[in-house]
């Protein structure tokens, strides 16, 4: 695969983030914000994958791509059912607070200058061939990776957000080879997205109760308001530990299909 065809590739993610970083300065939507966050992690992978340096984007542009994750967690969490309930409004406000903040940080450190800042430093630096012999390397050393998390029977949470961001690069890293024929096509990419999926509601849990609990410690709400909080962050934590078992035994098995060729054959 040409370094040209990588290029092209990459500039198209660029051109993408241009686009939907100025729709979230216009309007802050979720769906904005998703898309900006969804290009910076497809990008992201190619970079991981064929790039020369360990720190494929700048610090500039890796600050405001951190603030719009923060926005999205707040986002997500405002649309949970479950903060609808009469006695979580104070949390509702406080969430709703949270999103003003954010929105306005955002218009203080976003610039049109960052993303030319990052766009240069994209186009200065040297790729790897793409080519099947990189494409399964990449793929070992991030099941390698898989491995060396689920050796401890019950990894942490934060370890289980790792392993949704290999995930994540293992998915757009797998349907641009595919779409590159450097990979037959077969089931892999499905249940790569499959699984992240259900790596991305693990950790959106994980995120909703640290809100929850950062609440709890700066607005100390008292009577009602706080028991029914309390009972519904027990209740988080108790789907967040369910979840978690389904997590492991899920990667487990999918770890145990890769090392068995079931999955990693058309990589060959």
């Amino acid at each position: 695969m040409s370094e040209k065809k990588v290029n092209t590739s990459i500039h198209k993610y660029e051109e993408s983030l241009s686009v939907s970083a100025e729709q979230i300065t216009l309007r802050f939507n979720i769906d904005n914000v998703h898309d900006f966050r969804t290009s910076v992690k497809k990008m992201r992978a190619l970079l991981r994958w064929l790039g020369s340096s360990k720190r494929s984007l700048t610090a500039s542009f890796t600050a405001i791509y951190h603030l719009s994750g923060e926005l999205r967690n707040a986002q997500i969490l405002l649309k949970d059912p479950a903060t609808e309930k009469e006695e979580l409004t104070g949390f509702r406000h406080w969430l709703s607070a949270r999103v003003t903040r954010l929105e306005e940080e955002w218009y203080k450190k976003y610039d049109p200058r960052i993303l030319r800042r990052l766009r240069k430093k994209i186009e200065r630096a040297s790729y790897k061939k793409a080519n099947k012999r990189t494409i399964h390397q990449f793929f070992r050393k991030r099941v390698n990776r898989l491995n060396g998390i689920l050796i401890i029977p019950s990894p942490p949470d934060e370890d289980l957000h790792d392993v949704r961001k290999i995930l994540k690069d293992m998915q757009y890293v797998y349907a641009w080879g595919e779409k590159n024929e450097l990979i037959d096509k077969g089931p892999t990419g499905e249940i790569l997205k499959e699984i992240g999926h259900q790596a991305g509601s693990f950790n959106d849990r994980r995120i909703a109760i640290q809100l929850l609990s950062t609440y709890l410690e700066e607005e100390k709400p008292e009577g009602p308001a706080l028991a029914a909080l309390l009972e519904t962050k027990q209740k988080w934590e108790e789907a967040k530990e369910q979840q978690k078992k389904e997590l492991i035994a899920t990667l487990k098995g999918f770890e145990k299909a890769w090392e068995l060729r079931k999955l990693s054959g058309n990589l060959k």
